[in-house]
């Protein structure tokens, strides 16, 4: 069986991830390949409304409270089970013809969530720090490896500027970006070389549709997806 690729986009809230993972769906769309955008770190509904959010009673139990409330071992939990909904996933997407897993959020956030509520001593965070909480099969770092990692960076005041100041949380959203900026963007500096050397960084303060010609050209050169014929 083939490997099925995967692509995660990284950035601080309001980097413009979303806007770019919907784009490379548009666009694969149009070339004839199909995708599924799955979360790869926080949290889902588990209410089955779209393919990347499968039925699951766990996180219908469970999401809500850890958005709202959730404690630091909750967030492990919950980023374990969101990898194992990425090695199902990996698993089954080809018999689902599926040719490409788009993950919002990856390991760059894993990591500076565990800098920010952990401030762990050890200089390289390892797949048993980045997911302190293992409950059923242990993870190795191979199973939930993006092919690549598209980092989307700006300055801070770009990233505050697209808050909208009518948005009932926007206070804690601005809190949010400025307390973890920096550690966001630092945070690859603390990850595994094999992580590291898979990171692209674009500078998401350029036009939209830059950015996006950017991310392609890269996906492009480090995928074999858009060179596939398509039956």
């Amino acid at each position: 069986m083939e490997k099925i690729p995967i692509v995660a986009f990284e950035g601080i809230n309001r980097a413009g991830k979303g806007t770019q993972i919907e784009l490379l769906k548009k666009e694969l769309m149009e070339i004839g390949l199909s995708s599924v955008g799955i979360r790869g770190d926080g949290t889902r509904d588990g209410l089955g409304y779209h393919d990347g959010d499968p039925i699951n009673y766990w996180w219908q139990k469970n999401s809500k409270k850890i958005r709202e409330s959730g404690s630091t071992e909750e967030w492990h939990e919950a980023a374990y089970q969101l990898s194992l909904d990425l090695i199902s996933w990996k698993n089954c997407a080809d018999d689902l013809r599926k040719d490409l897993i788009i993950l919002d959020r990856s390991l760059l956030s894993r990591a500076t969530f565990v800098i920010d509520r952990e401030d762990p001593k050890v200089e390289i965070l390892e797949i048993n720090d980045l997911y302190p909480i293992q409950k059923k099969e242990k993870l190795e770092l191979e199973d939930i490896l993006p092919d690549i990692i598209i980092e989307l960076v700006a300055p801070k005041d770009v990233i505050l500027s697209r808050l909208d100041s009518n948005d009932p949380k926007f206070k804690f959203r601005e809190n949010i970006i400025n307390s973890n900026y920096d550690k966001f963007y630092s945070a690859k500096n603390r990850l595994p070389r094999i992580i590291r050397d898979r990171i692209i960084t674009i500078d998401s303060s350029q036009p939209i549709d830059v950015v996006f010609d950017q991310a392609l050209e890269n996906l492009n050169s480090h995928l074999k997806i858009f060179k596939k014929d398509k039956k």
